[in-house]
């Protein structure tokens, strides 16, 4: 008899220990979960930050960069139009824009 308790005793202390250990691997896993969302949250703030910082450089852009900015997009796509226009591509788009972009320059000069 009192080998078979010291039996069951055993057999209950191992089942203890196994469920410590669970838990230990449960809280570990808590952590690196928790971990990850710490570095995912410290990735987005860097990613708003930097989004941000560009944000302030397009405001810190003068009327006259701007102006600049556009006609070179202007100048890059009145030459493109010319070029593609021999081969009889498709250039709606770049004709549209091209009008966008003059009429804006028009109104900002």
């Amino acid at each position: 008899m009192a080998e078979q308790e010291q039996e069951r005793e055993r057999e209950l202390e191992r089942e203890l220990e196994r469920e410590q250990e669970q838990e230990r691997e449960r809280e570990r896993e808590r952590e690196l979960e928790q971990e990850r969302e710490l570095e995912q949250e410290q990735e987005r703030e860097q990613e708003q930050e930097q989004e941000r910082e560009r944000e302030r450089e397009r405001e810190r852009m003068t009327d006259a960069e701007k102006l600049a900015r556009l006609q070179k997009r202007a100048d890059y796509l009145a030459i493109r139009i010319r070029a593609e226009a021999i081969k009889e591509r498709d250039l709606s788009h770049d004709k549209a824009e091209l009008s966008a972009l003059l009429w804006a320059i028009q109104r900002l000069s």
